[in-house]
């Protein structure tokens, strides 16, 4: 009975996985329980909290969608319910060991309705102390090597990297950006063109802005299933920031997960989730541009700005 009860109770959290407000009372609701009676029924098969089982079933299914899509970190997090990225990576680490970042480059097994949190913890146990004694043979097995040629290595390279920094310093330009082709993370593969056209008037937005170097969508077509890190990406392109997104559009909603990347560094500056009526896509879009420029601290004029807000047309 108590199997039946907590399959009954993973497969109502698994509904609404991706609504981060859904807790212990939304889910004392749908079964018709008390939060306290609730609370008795999942300790007593579990050994687990009603907080601590929901959490748990979030982050197994946030492994495996890591493990059979091609989502970024950000974006499994907002799809399995968790609104901070950084608090999902925390939260991913201390349930299994090992960071969301790390799950596409070691062997982890796929979670399945078999596989208990035990096993699964016991595995990635063995998968870390294999990653840790593989990592050290390679450490020791070179480190001999490397320190023979430290001295004349250091030398050449410090200046060879000093001239390579300048002259990037002054290629690049400071107030650049190129927008990657939007991911559609819709059910319905046909809403691509959606997206790139959410895509072009975003682009088109920061073109909008005096000074901003801004990628062309045409330029921009060829990373579109990429692979290449955003340093290879902005040096190949010569820009500074890189915007990486994804949409989904439902019915009369759209959901867009929006990162401003620093290039150079690879490192996240900002990261946001937009859900609006699909009425107020306009709008959208304008707002998305605006906390760009805001985020590069662009002090936008009242001309821009106003070509920015322009809606272009009333009729969807």
């Amino acid at each position: 009975m108590s199997g039946l009860f907590i399959d009954n109770i993973r497969k109502i959290i698994l509904e609404h996985v991706q609504n981060e407000k859904f807790g212990v009372p939304e889910l004392a609701a749908e079964v018709g329980l008390s939060s306290s009676q609730l609370l008795r029924n999942i300790k007593s098969a579990t050994g687990k909290t009603p907080g601590e089982f929901i959490k748990e079933i979030r982050l197994n299914e946030a492994l495996k969608l890591l493990k059979e899509n091609d989502y970024t970190a950000s974006e499994v997090s907002f799809r399995v319910g968790f609104n901070s990225p950084s608090y999902f990576n925390k939260c991913f680490h201390d349930h299994f060991g090992y960071t969301p970042g790390d799950v596409k480059q070691m062997n982890i097994p796929e979670v399945t309705k078999k596989t208990s949190a035990a096993e699964l913890n016991m595995d990635s146990g063995k998968i870390q102390n294999k990653t840790k004694s593989k990592k050290k043979t390679i450490l020791i097995t070179f480190i001999t090597t490397l320190l023979l040629i430290i001295a004349s290595y250091i030398i050449y390279n410090y200046f060879t990297d000093l001239n390579i920094k300048k002259t990037s310093e002054i290629n690049i330009p400071e107030k650049s950006i190129a927008v990657l082709p939007f991911k559609n993370l819709s059910d319905n593969k046909n809403n691509q063109y959606f997206a790139d056209g959410v895509m072009n008037d975003i682009l088109n937005h920061l073109s909008a802005i005096k000074g901003f170097k801004v990628i062309s969508i045409t330029t921009m077509e060829q990373y579109r299933s990429t692979k290449k890190t955003a340093p290879k990406i902005g040096k190949e392109l010569k820009v500074s920031y890189i915007l990486e997104s994804s949409i989904q559009k439902y019915k009369d909603s759209i959901k867009i997960v929006s990162q401003l990347i620093d290039a150079k560094n690879d490192k996240h500056l900002w990261s946001k989730k937009f859900e609006r009526e699909l009425e107020n896509i306009f709008a959208l879009e304008s707002e998305i541009a605006r906390e760009i420029a805001a985020e590069l601290k662009i002090t936008l004029t009242p001309a821009e700005i106003k070509k920015i807000e322009k809606v272009p047309t009333k009729n969807l």
